[in-house]
């Protein structure tokens, strides 16, 4: 189950051309879901969580992304 994170690191190149590409500054903390957008995958206890990641880090963004069933 699950991803092999390996396969997603490309290095800070490219991770500072996707955080420009999406406005967000290299040292914004960034949340990101990304996969089916199903009741299993929890994105509805991410949501609830957002007012406590942004009580401690107010800088914080929230990237859900997928499709549906």
């Amino acid at each position: 189950w699950g991803a092999d994170p390996g396969v997603f690191h490309h290095g800070a190149e490219m991770r500072r051309h996707y955080r420009a590409a999406l406005g967000l500054r290299d040292e914004q903390f960034v949340v990101l879901s990304l996969g089916r957008l199903v009741r299993k995958k929890g994105i509805s206890q991410l949501i609830q969580a957002l007012p406590q990641l942004l009580a401690a880090a107010p800088d914080s963004v929230c990237i859900v992304a997928g499709a549906g069933p």
